[in-house]
Parts: C-alpha cells; sequence; structure tokens
C-alpha cells in the first residue's frame, strides 16, 4: 500500500487537474481560432490528445474552427499535473471515455488496472542512439503481442556503428575563403555512398524482418522507409549528392593522414610505409 504523505490532502486531484488545464485551455484557446497538438505517442502526449478531445466533445472548453494533431514531441497543458493523474486519465479515458489508450501504459511497463504503482518513465525515438538502453523497446517486445517487433532492436546498434570513421568523410588540409587553415582540421562529416547504401539495406532489412513476422501473425506493419522517402534516398545516391562544402573526393574517415598543424607546417607519418 502506498503511504501518505503528510500533505496529502494538499496535493492536487486528478478532478483538480482536469479542471485547471480546462480553465487553460479555455483562456488560451480564446486567443486562436485554428488549434494543434503536438502527439509523440507517449503517456503525457496521449493524456493531452485524449482530454483536449473529450473537453471539447463535452462542452467544457469551447470548440476552435480548426483542430489539427501534429506527431511530435510535446508537456503542455497538462505540465501541472501529477504522474498518478497522467495513468488514471489514460485508464479512465480508455474504460470510459473510448479511447485506446489502456496499451500505452502496458507499453511503459505497468498494468495500472492491477494496481501496480505507477511507473515515471520515459521514452525517445526508437532506437535512440543518445541514450544507454532502449528502456520502452525492451518492454514491448517482452509482451508476447509485441515480439515481432524485436528486429527493431538492432537500431540502436546500426546508428552507433554509422557514426564509425570508416563510414565517413573526412576534411584534410581544409582553408577558408582568405586562404587561412580552417580552425577544424581533420573534421568527419557525411557518410561515403557506400556507407549510405548499406545502411539503407539494413534498415529496410529491419522493416522487412518485422513486416514478415507481422503478416504471419495478422499483426500491424510498419514502415521505416516509405515509398516517397525510399525514392528520395535513391535519387539522391545515385546523383551523388553531398552537403555544402563536400563532394565526395574527400578522404575516407579511416585514413591515416599526415596531422596539419596551426601554423601550417605539416607533420608526418611515423609508420606511413607500413599502411
Amino acid at each position: 500500500m502506498r503511504t501518505l504523505s503528510l500533505f496529502e490532502e494538499e496535493r492536487l486531484t486528478l478532478l483538480n487537474s482536469i479542471e485547471l488545464s480546462a480553465e487553460s485551455l479555455r483562456h488560451y484557446g480564446s486567443f486562436y481560432k485554428h488549434w494543434a497538438i503536438a502527439f509523440s505517442g507517449g503517456k503525457d502526449s496521449a493524456a493531452t490528445v485524449t482530454l483536449v478531445a473529450h473537453l471539447l466533445e463535452t462542452g467544457r472548453v469551447p470548440l476552435p474552427e480548426s483542430l489539427t494533431i501534429l506527431y511530435a514531441d510535446t508537456l503542455a497543458p497538462i505540465v501541472h499535473w501529477r504522474v498518478c493523474h497522467v495513468w488514471d486519465w489514460l485508464l479512465q479515458a480508455d474504460l470510459e471515455l473510448g479511447f485506446p489508450t489502456f496499451e500505452i501504459a502496458r507499453i511503459y511497463g505497468q498494468n495500472v488496472s492491477e494496481g501496480e504503482e505507477p511507473l515515471n518513465a520515459r521514452t525517445g525515438c526508437m532506437g535512440c542512439p543518445r541514450v544507454q538502453q532502449d528502456a520502452a523497446l525492451d518492454r514491448l517486445v517482452a509482451q508476447p503481442e509485441w515480439a515481432y517487433l524485436a528486429p527493431l532492436q538492432k537500431l540502436r546498434p546500426l546508428y552507433w556503428e554509422i557514426k564509425r570513421p570508416q563510414y565517413r568523410h573526412r576534411k584534410h588540409g581544409e582553408v577558408n575563403k582568405d586562404g587561412s587553415l580552417a580552425a577544424k582540421q581533420n573534421r568527419l562529416d557525411p557518410l561515403t555512398l557506400s556507407a549510405r547504401r548499406w545502411m539503407l539495406e539494413q534498415v529496410l532489412s529491419i522493416e522487412a524482418a518485422v513486416n514478415e513476422a507481422a503478416q504471419s501473425l495478422a499483426q500491424p506493419q510498419l514502415s521505416l522507409i516509405n515509398a516517397e522517402e525510399l525514392a528520395r534516398i535513391e535519387e539522391l545516391i545515385a546523383a551523388k549528392t553531398y552537403p555544402e562544402k563536400w563532394d565526395g573526393t574527400e578522404h575516407r574517415g579511416d585514413e591515416w593522414l599526415p596531422e596539419i598543424l596551426p601554423d601550417g607546417s605539416v607533420q608526418n607519418l611515423l609508420f606511413d610505409s607500413f599502411r
């Protein structure tokens, strides 16, 4: 059983939080005819979208002329909500209002209907290389009905791999417009054309593995790269497109190169003959 705090009665209840959100929407919403809500697919944004929809449908907040849901990151207008309010609302929105929000709680690793303590977990982009562990994806594929998504766990190691020097070009001897040496000598940047093709093949292979399993299990399929994106990627590779100031003739990132010092002098490789 959860231990109540000394000031438990002074803390916001879910009903109080909903009313504060309604007041906020009534006030700030009156300034605009067209509304847009950012939706990331996580617990907070799911609570936000379903709450706003409910408040509009019940007339507690006046309808705008238009409402657009944008798939993007968000934390307002429920920034003042406690974590338990988010869980309570997601359960209520599913059971009482018909929004399919219960699965979101399960993906976060909680089953609030069975009394599990709410978890203040965070999720990010699928396979995000900036986190040590993609905990949300790990929890998702641990559930039998979503286990077929396990190939997606290969994305994060793949993103880390493609950052290595052998897949990229390196500037060497770069100069500014005035002829002076650029400050960041030997900098790495764009992927080589072969690395781009290899990376594309890997991502498409992961997508295919997921969708093959999905089809056999009659589960929803996914699209990591849609047809329009694929056509554009292949077009850019075929055209040998590079970022500004790069043309693909630069050295590969893992090549051994003499060091160019700030004064313009060059320190040759000691073991150049053994390359």
